[in-house]
């Protein structure tokens, strides 16, 4: 569905030197575009012209620059606050205000009541529950008077749920409230949300029961209406008629006959227009691949027409239902009868197209994600694949004007519908952005085109300045669906130029920098890690927004070395966003791009991420060795289990999940010899949970945990790893590694083994799908995990060392201090020997064996006993052996110094 931006758009224009607004249509083949004058009140609104100065286009081919256009800065949303589709949306006849009230002779739950089911609202929220004693759960809605229905909207819990209605039976009566009653309606299997087309009814008493039992069934969202009947041609043309530009050159003979109100006329002709300006892509292939149209015809969850496309059978259905109303169902039929030309096709689309109409209407404002299929992200995605297929109906033979019409108006429909939304920000707010922004440039015939420039423009920028972290991190707390904001908002801008719209220059310079972000986090494999509500995906719009902004150092990391400019640095902190990456250089000697050593830290707390916080990922030498598990789907059992923190590297208490909160990252120094980070976590009541890391570079990860507080706790150090890492481990050291027979493995190397358990755990990982959650198979694997008991402190002193191929290096740690303050370490490779020290409470000084340092982090690289290189931060006095490596008399903060 992403924009073709090498169409040529059509632009409202209003000349500076000119008495009244103009239109500057496509040119065809090598003619020049056309510009018309247009009436000056279509440019108009409150008495403030939504286009000023100087106006341009730029071609496709020539890409010529006609003039520039820039819309006013400031437009009052207020303005937009009118109704989007009235007249479209039923009445809900369950309504205080028209005379309507509920009763029940059953028992209720204690505080409930029954007219909680009554609303004046767009959405019905109320709610009550019988009590849990055996009874007739029947409850008698008075409509007030008589009323003509043919839809019930109805919720309980879920199919096969706790206190879920055992059945559904709707009888009416106009006699009285004790009946007699007729039933038009019963079901045994009541889900959590359904639509329920009845016969036409005409009643004033409804009748629901829902069974006799001592479940305490619940009732929810009830509204009582009559449906949405889809226009005919007549009443279609005309209102397009409202809603489209007179005076356009080539529709002439369409004005013609809307002034004459021959509607049939008008249909052909204003079909006959677009199939002439708008051309499929591609002409009909009789081969083309039909299978996503087949799944699609039979109903992805065997649905039938007519379709309720509301129906939630449990409230794990929430996100089935969002994907059911997002457009494919109407795309695909449609693509496989332009290709084919079969009826069977054409009489599909016309029945689905028709049915979905039919039981949803435009609402009369925005109603962001409550609307049952007119959420505003589904909204958007499925104006995206209706605007894909404009060309295609419009091409089509043997599918009649009227449906054509329909098709058309309902362009319209989104495009207003979506530029009233105030409220969606991240990847709702840019998927919603770039599809307006192209429908406008596609079909600026519609007279709101100027309107819904200005909601891309405005939105487009409110977006990237309110979730755009000025260091280049988007808000959400998952790559994969930065990548989908990312890519919104890109379009939102291409579009935006394309259109000749000026954009603030911090809103650009915040763009640019997200693919500092994107490209820091893509590990050297050229994949994402998964994290939160993601899988392990490319980052699949840097190529697109790499040529945009001509940035080389990220070509250089999409080619993997092979193209392009080297970063300036490796290592990277995004302090508003609250990640860092720790990675060895870009350009080692002899070593292979994908064996480059890569951590993805986050202290962050935002949309779509875990429980996870002061989590990492860590990747070496061509391979993810510790892992996120990602997520399979939303429904409620996978969101529990994927989300908890025992998922995620970093450390559980008592066996609960962290509370919702941002973790920090409180210190970072990076250098050629090491990097150095301090975060901290306070969500769980009266414990402190403080992880330091050090990455020794460019070899290993020296980790520490430390949780301090009141009382007696579990603490669970949590690791996991892929499916095929076949853990051993070494029951003396408590060291565990993973055994691949080449490539990347880890060894993980507890530094105080004493009164540490040590057992592996099972867990499972999302497998398939795209970047986000999609719901579609997962594996199980083993992770580890590393456990203290008793009174806090706790403290974890962790090596992690990266290896190439199946014999492991022979590595001592040896502890020289650990305290909740002070972690000291000598690490030993064979002739080379580490020391490790890491103050947690500042710079300080630390006797730790042959070393002392005052200081607040420092690396000593040793070769039998002879330092090599000193790196630190805030180092102000080293003395190894008695001799002093290095004093200053101010701390020196980036130090890094080769000793020999």
């Amino acid at each position: 569905m992403r924009r073709n931006h090498t169409r040529q758009p059509v632009i409202l224009i209003c000349a500076a030197d000119a008495a009244r607004p103009a239109y500057l249509l496509p040119s065809h083949g090598s003619e020049p575009p056309v510009e018309i004058a247009c009436p000056q009140e279509s440019l108009s609104i409150a008495d403030n012209s939504l286009i000023t100065g100087n106006v341009g286009v730029w071609g496709s081919g020539c890409r010529k620059m006609m003039r520039h256009l820039d819309l006013v800065s400031v437009f009052t949303m207020g303005l937009l606050c009118v109704a989007v589709c009235a007249g479209a949306w039923p009445t809900n006849y369950l309504s205080a205000k028209l005379g309507a009230s509920v009763s029940t002779g059953a028992q209720l739950e204690k505080g409930a009541d029954a007219n909680a089911l009554l609303s004046d609202g767009l959405i019905s929220r109320g709610a009550f529950h019988f009590a849990q004693v055996e009874q007739e759960q029947v409850f008698l809605v008075d409509l007030g008077q008589e009323r003509v229905f043919d839809r019930v909207e109805f919720g309980s819990v879920g199919y096969n749920e706790p206190r879920n209605a055992k059945q559904l039976v709707i009888s009416i009566s106009n006699t009285g409230p004790a009946g007699p009653f007729q039933k038009v309606y019963e079901r045994q299997k009541v889900g959590h949300f359904q639509v329920i087309r009845l016969p036409e009814c005409r009643a004033r008493w409804v009748r629901f029961d829902l069974g006799a039992g001592s479940e305490g069934a619940q009732v929810h969202s009830v509204r009582i209406y009559k449906s949405h009947t889809v226009p005919r041609l007549p009443e279609v043309m005309q209102l397009l008629s409202e809603r489209i530009q007179p005076g356009l050159p080539g529709l002439e003979k369409y004005d013609a006959a809307v002034q004459a109100q021959d509607w049939g006329t008008a249909a052909r002709e204003l079909r006959a227009y677009f199939a002439k300006r708008l051309k499929p892509a591609n002409p009909p292939d009789p081969n083309a691949d039909l299978s996503a149209a087949e799944e699609y015809a039979n109903g992805p969850r065997g649905e039938k027409i007519p379709i309720d496309w509301s129906y939630q059978e449990t409230r794990d259905w929430y996100e089935y239902k969002n994907f059911l109303n997002r457009g494919r169902m109407l795309a695909y039929p449609l693509m496989a009868f332009y290709n084919t030309g079969q009826p069977r096709w054409r009489d599909h689309f016309r029945a689905v197209f028709y049915d979905w109409l039919s039981a949803n209407p435009c609402p009369p404002e925005t109603i962001y994600a409550d609307a049952p299929t007119w959420r505003t992200l589904d909204s958007a995605m499925r104006l995206g694949w209706l605007r894909e297929g404009f060309p295609l109906i419009t091409a089509a033979t043997g599918l009649e004007d009227e449906v054509w019409a329909n098709y058309l108006y309902a362009l319209w429909q989104h495009g207003n519908y979506l530029s009233h939304d105030t409220i969606s920000g991240g990847n709702w707010l840019s998927t919603i952005t770039s599809h307006v922004m192209d429908l406008a440039l596609d079909i600026p015939e519609f007279k709101d085109q100027r309107a819904w420039l200005q909601f891309g423009k405005n939105g487009f920028e409110k977006n990237v300045l309110r979730d755009v972290h000025l260091d280049g991190k988007e808000m959400e707390d998952a790559p994969g669906y930065i990548c989908m904001a990312y890519a919104g908002m890109l379009s939102t801008l291409k579009a935006l130029d394309a259109a000749g719209i000026a954009v603030d220059a911090e809103v650009l310079r915040r763009m640019d920098r997200v693919q500092d972000f994107l490209g820091a986090i893509t590990q050297p494999n050229g994949i994402m890690p998964a994290i939160g509500d993601c899988r392990g995906t490319h980052p699949y719009i840097l190529p697109e927004s790499m040529e945009y902004f001509k940035r080389e150092d990220i070509r250089y990391i999409l080619s993997k070395g092979r193209e392009g400019r080297r970063p300036e640095c490796a290592s990277t902190h995004f302090p508003d966003g609250a990640w860092a990456v720790m990675r060895s250089p870009y350009d080692a000697p002899g070593e292979a791009y994908e064996d480059a050593r890569h951590l993805v830290f986050k202290a962050s707390h935002a949309s779509h991420g875990h429980r996870d916080y002061l989590s990492f990922t860590l990747y070496a030498y061509g391979r993810p060795l510790l892992i996120d598990p990602g997520i399979k789907s939303y429904e409620r059992e996978d969101g529990a289990r994927y989300v908890q923190t025992a998922y995620h590297n970093t450390v559980c208490v008592d066996g609960q999940n962290q509370p919702p909160c941002w973790g920090s990252i409180d210190r970072w120094v990076s250098n050629n010899g090491l990097d150095f980070l301090l975060s901290t976590y306070r969500g769980y009541e009266g414990v402190e949970h403080r992880r330091s890391i050090v990455f020794v570079k460019p070899d290993y990860w020296v980790v520490n945990d430390t949780l301090t507080g009141s009382g007696s706790h579990t603490c669970d150090q949590n690791w996991h790893f892929n499916e095929d890492a076949a853990l051993e481990e070494d029951p003396e050291t408590k060291s565990v590694r993973t055994t691949y027979a080449d490539g990347g493995n880890l060894m993980m190397i507890p530094a105080s083994p004493s009164g540490l358990v040590s057992q592996p755990k099972k867990f499972f990982i999302a497998r398939g799908g795209g970047a986000v959650a999609t719901g579609t198979g997962e594996v199980e694997s083993t992770g580890w995990r590393y456990s203290r008991s008793g009174s806090l402190p706790a403290v974890f002193d962790l090596v992690l060392y990266p290896f190439r191929g199946r014999t492991a290096p022979k590595v001592e740690v040896r502890p020289l201090v650990s305290t909740p303050e002070v972690t000291a370490l000598a690490v030993s490779a064979g002739p080379v020997t580490d020391y490790v020290i890491i103050s947690r409470a500042g710079r300080k000084e630390v006797q730790a064996g042959d070393i002392t340092v005052d200081g607040e982090a420092a690396v000593l690289r040793t070769r039998d006993g002879v330092p090599l290189r000193l790196s630190g931060a805030n180092i102000k006095r080293v003395v190894y052996r008695g001799k002093t490596v290095f004093e200053s008399e101010t701390p020196e903060d980036q130090l890094d110094r080769v000793l020999r």
